[in-house]
Order: structure tokens, then C-alpha cells, then sequence
């Protein structure tokens, strides 16, 4: 596997982290989310809101997580780039984590006591409301903007949370019948023709990719192909990108 798919995957875990963290610490907190007399409630069960915060936890370090590993892939595209992308993923992380911690701050009221009932309800919608700005603002509204699509070509290509239908689809299917993912395989790598290159090839273009690089003994090894042939198709489809190559 090479380093790229190897980023890829491990920042995929991550975010598959963070979907299943924030989903399940939603469904873990309960009646403490609904219910406003929850802070005075003796019958009320604290179990369901430490795994929520747990799982809030561990949703900020996915967070997190998912931004270092990207972390070279957007260095690509500017350094600033990828420090602004990774220091707004901190910030995701750490309202994430305040929301965390004010619903924990209600347990602790919830078993300090002495406190005025009307009072204590007061206290405790109003912690509640922070959890739910801070859900707004750090899982939705952050990570929409955190989360940004790089195209020179008008592709995909780059950092991107959206995922074709037809592709979640065909996963899923091999998922269930298969219990893996198995994916078509060409066994090249292409790059992006430069001015340079070009003019050492003495292409008549300067626009395009040629075969990088032939993995050993794949299905391009035995079409046969080589290491900086120009990936050609008919003149209606031009190939720009090297994430154009399908």
C-alpha cells in the first residue's frame, strides 16, 4: 500500500470515528437533553450521560486525528493552508469538548444538592442550551467549514467529506455480500504534465498526465505499459488531472 492510500485510509477511519462517536453520544445522553427536571431528579441514570461524554471525547480526538493525518495532503496546496485547516479542526475539537463538559457539570449539581429546585432547572436548561450551541457549532457548522474541497481541475480531488451515491452504494453492497471492499485496479500512478516535462518529451501539448510510475506485474505491466507514456483517450475526453484518469 502506497503512502497515499495509506492517508487515506487512516483519515477515513477517522472520520467514520467522528460520525459514529457524535451519533452515538447523541442517542447515549438521554432524557438530560429533554428532560428539564433532570438536574433534580433522583430517579434520573447518570450511565448514559458519561458514555455520551465519553464518546464526545473521543469524537474531538477523531477530530483531531483526521487533521494531522490531512495535514500533508493540504501542505501540497500551501502551508498556511494547512495550518488554518488544522488549527480550525482544534477548535472544532475544543468546543466539542466544552459541550462535553457542561452536561458533566450538571451530574455534578445533580448530586451537590441544597440547591433551590426552580433555580437548579434554571441552571440546568441553560447548560443544556450550551451543549446544543456547541453541537451547532463545533460537528455542523465547523466542520462544514473546516472541511473544504482543493480543485485545480474542477474535480473532487483534494479534501472532501462528500461522497458520490453511486459509490457509497457499490460499498455498501460488497460490504454486506462480501464483508470487504473489493476495488478495480489498473496499477499505474499517474502524474500531471509540466512545462518541464513536456518540453523533455517532446510533447506537442503541455496539458495532461502520463504514466508516473507501472506497479510490477499489474494489469498495466502485462498490457504492457510504460513509465512516462502520456495517458491518451479520444479527443472529445481530455484528461487534465490525474484524478480525471478513470
Amino acid at each position: 500500500m502506497n503512502p497515499t492510500r495509506k492517508t487515506a485510509l487512516v483519515a477515513g477511519i477517522f472520520y467514520l470515528i467522528t460520525e459514529v462517536t457524535a451519533i452515538a453520544a447523541m442517542l447515549s445522553y438521554g432524557p438530560i437533553l429533554t428532560d428539564p427536571t433532570f438536574i433534580v431528579s433522583a430517579s434520573g441514570d447518570d450511565t448514559g450521560v458519561l458514555i455520551g461524554a465519553y464518546l464526545e471525547v473521543l469524537l474531538a480526538i477523531a477530530v483531531v486525528g483526521s487533521s494531522v493525518t490531512l495535514y500533508p495532503v493540504i501542505k501540497a496546496y500551501g502551508g498556511g493552508l494547512a495550518l488554518g485547516y488544522v488549527a480550525g479542526r482544534l477548535i472544532e475539537a475544543a468546543i466539542i469538548l466544552v459541550g462535553a463538559m457542561s452536561l458533566l457539570t450538571i451530574l455534578t449539581l445533580r448530586h451537590g444538592g441544597g440547591a433551590d429546585a426552580d433555580a437548579a432547572v434554571t441552571v440546568g436548561r441553560s447548560l443544556v442550551a450550551l451543549h446544543d450551541w456547541t453541537f451547532l457549532f463545533g460537528p455542523k457548522l465547523a466542520l462544514g467549514v473546516n472541511t473544504m474541497i482543493i480543485s485545480e481541475s474542477g474535480g473532487s480531488e483534494g479534501v472532501g467529506l462528500a461522497i458520490p451515491s453511486n459509490i457509497a452504494k457499490s460499498v455498501t453492497e460488497q460490504i454486506i455480500k462480501n464483508g470487504l471492499v473489493r476495488r478495480g485496479e489498473i496499477g499505474i500512478e499517474p502524474q500531471t504534465i509540466t512545462d518541464t516535462m513536456a518540453e523533455a518529451l517532446g510533447l506537442p501539448r503541455q496539458t495532461g498526465v502520463i504514466l508516473g510510475d507501472v506497479t510490477p506485474d499489474g494489469p498495466a505491466h502485462r498490457a504492457p505499459s510504460q513509465p512516462f507514456w502520456p495517458a491518451r483517450r479520444p479527443a472529445s475526453h481530455s484528461i487534465a488531472q490525474p484524478a480525471r484518469f478513470d
